[in-house]
C-alpha cells in the first residue's frame, strides 16, 4: 500500500449543511471536482452517500475522491498517489483546483496537503476524532512545531534517492495563482 493524497480544510458546516454539500456534489455543482473525476476515473456512476461513523461524517464517492468531516475540519482524500501529486503538474493542477473550490465553498483561507500514511505529517487525521476534535489552525501549528515550516513549493516535498523516493514535509496552499 502506498501513500495517497490528502488535504485538510477548515469548515463551519453543521450536519444539514454537510448533507446539502453532498446533494450539491451529486448534482454536479462543483466544476473542478467533476473535471477531476471525469479525467482520472474511467467510470463515475457512483452517487455520493453520507455515512455516519463514530466521530465523523464520510461522503464516500465519486470513486476517486472522498470527504471526511469532523466538527471543524474536512479531509479530502484521493486514491491518486502522493508522489504523483508532488511531481506530476497536471495531477497537481487538478487537485489544487478541487481543493480551492472546496476551500471557497467552506469560506476557509488555506488548505494543508499531507500524505495519508507513512509520514509524521499524516498524523493530522488523529486530530479529527471526537476525543481530539481540533481545528485546521491547530493542525497547521502542530505541523510547524513537529515537522518544521511548510515547504515553499509542493515539489520540494518529494525526495528522490538511488532506489526509492521519500516524502519530507507538507504544504500550506493559499492559492495565489488561482482565482
Amino acid at each position: 500500500m502506498g501513500m495517497c493524497f490528502e488535504a485538510y480544510v477548515g469548515h463551519r458546516l453543521n450536519e444539514d449543511d454537510i448533507n446539502r454539500f453532498c446533494d450539491e456534489l451529486n448534482s454536479n455543482k462543483f466544476k473542478s471536482i467533476n473535471r477531476f473525476v471525469n479525467t482520472y476515473c474511467s467510470f463515475n456512476n457512483t452517487r455520493v452517500v453520507p455515512d455516519q461513523l463514530v466521530d465523523t461524517i464520510d461522503l464516500i464517492g465519486p470513486n476517486i475522491i472522498s470527504f471526511m468531516f469532523s466538527e471543524k475540519v474536512c479531509r479530502i482524500h484521493s486514491y491518486i498517489r502522493w508522489w504523483e501529486f508532488l511531481i506530476e503538474e497536471e495531477i497537481q493542477k487538478h487537485l489544487r483546483k478541487v481543493s480551492f473550490e472546496i476551500m471557497n465553498y467552506f469560506n476557509s483561507s488555506f488548505v494543508i496537503y499531507v500524505p495519508d500514511t507513512g509520514a509524521l505529517e499524516s498524523y493530522l487525521i488523529d486530530f479529527m476524532w471526537k476525543d481530539e476534535n481540533k481545528d485546521v489552525n491547530y493542525m497547521r501549528n502542530w505541523l510547524q512545531e513537529n515537522c518544521g515550516p511548510p515547504k515553499t513549493r509542493i515539489m520540494d516535498i518529494y525526495k528522490q534517492f538511488d532506489k526509492y523516493w521519500g516524502s519530507d514535509g507538507y504544504f500550506i496552499d493559499v492559492f495565489p495563482d488561482i482565482k
